[in-house]
């Protein structure tokens, strides 16, 4: 658990403990006031009162923390769809341990703001129990790789699905791939983060590749098994001249437009067995790309992503906004500041985060929207 969100619940429970304490304080007070006033039928009146408000409090923080629980199951969060529901198809990467308690977290949250069937969790093993009514896909493959314990490999056998959902929905225009602890604001997705990534590009003509950039270079993504995968005679083209390039971490999540997913689909199969060794599925995508530029994208580089580190971020927002001393001033960059994903969130961080964005009544949200949110939890 990352220092900042253990002092943000240590705080938490202290201000908890302290409430409670006022709250027997209160009631102990009152009723020796009642018992002088009117004797012991006047102090019952005041603890059945006490207990009543009592509970009510613990009825609202349930209902708060439950509401729209079937998510991407079909229910509602209270808030519309989000305004590219039907446009852009998410997939998350996860794991068995994902459930049901992380993914009952996404569907509770963000996922209630897309169609049912446009959220797919892609997993390497089956999921006997409780899925919070997601849709699941599994591909054992994927659960078969040695990797697949340490990092999520999953990308290059997404690339087939995502084609064959694509071809399903003619008016949509990106593929999503992001981790399971990767929150979204769908509402900063849809009006901020989309329309940058289409600037001067058509997603139904073009290849856009759009994210959180980290540049990929020697051991080129093959830190666990070596680079045995990349030599002559195993790989279709030697690697590169370092730096080869940037590739998108989908720990912030990344963008693939319609145009580069229908044409590389395809070689979703090929890419995985021509990047057994590199570690992480994001960057296989980017072996996938270089591999085949030369048939499957006709002679066109996809090398460096679109670089969007302000929409796909890498920290949670407990592990900053949280953070804001109290008498902090929101300023004009907080306000121009719209946020599309957050990496690595807690799963109360992903409840937190949807309270605050269900009492604005919507996900679009800036940065000075959620340090003032912040503040109440």
């Amino acid at each position: 658990m990352p220092l900042p969100l253990r002092r943000l619940q240590k705080r938490r429970r202290v201000r908890v403990a302290i409430l409670v304490v006022v709250a027997v304080l209160t009631v102990a007070v009152a009723l020796q006031a009642a018992w002088r006033q009117g004797g012991l039928q006047r102090a019952l009146s005041v603890v059945s009162n006490s207990g009543g408000w009592l509970a009510s409090g613990r009825d609202r923080d349930h209902e708060s923390s439950t509401e729209g629980v079937k998510g991407g199951g079909g229910a509602s969060s209270g808030l519309p769809l989000a305004a590219c529901a039907g446009r852009i198809v998410v997939f998350v990467r996860v794991r068995r341990s994902d459930f049901p308690e992380r993914a009952h977290a996404i569907a509770s949250t963000w996922a209630t703001q897309f169609p049912h069937d446009d959220v797919i969790l892609m997993s390497g093993e089956p999921i006997p129990g409780d899925t919070s009514g997601m849709r699941v896909e599994v591909d054992a493959r994927i659960g078969a790789d040695p990797l697949y314990r340490d990092h999520p490999v999953h990308d290059p056998l997404i690339l087939p699905l995502a084609a064959q959902e694509l071809a399903k929905r003619p008016e949509a225009r990106y593929v999503l791939i992001l981790n399971s602890d990767t929150l979204v604001l769908p509402e900063n997705l849809c009006s901020r983060a989309l329309p940058f990534a289409s600037t001067f590009r058509d997603p139904t003509q073009e290849y856009i590749w759009a994210g959180f950039g980290f540049v990929m270079g020697a051991p080129w993504g093959a830190n666990s098994r070596g680079d045995e995968c990349l030599r002559e005679g195993r790989a279709p083209r030697p690697p590169p001249a370092s730096p080869a390039g940037e590739f998108a971490s989908a720990a912030g999540g990344y963008l693939l437009s319609r145009k580069l997913v229908m044409d590389i689909g395809p070689r979703g199969e090929d890419i995985w067995r021509q990047t057994w060794c590199i570690d992480s599925g994001d960057m296989r995508l980017w072996w996938g790309f270089y591999f085949h530029e030369n048939d499957a994208l006709g002679g066109k580089s996809v090398r460096s992503v679109v670089i969007m580190n302000e929409h796909f971020v890498m920290f949670s927002p407990w592990g900053k906004y949280a953070e804001y001393p109290t008498d902090y001033a929101i300023t004009d960059g907080d306000r121009s500041t719209y946020h599309a994903t957050f990496a690595g969130t807690g799963v109360d961080e992903q409840l937190v985060t949807w309270q605050v964005v269900t009492e604005h009544k919507s996900s679009g949200l800036h940065a000075g929207d959620l340090i003032l949110g912040y503040r109440k939890f």
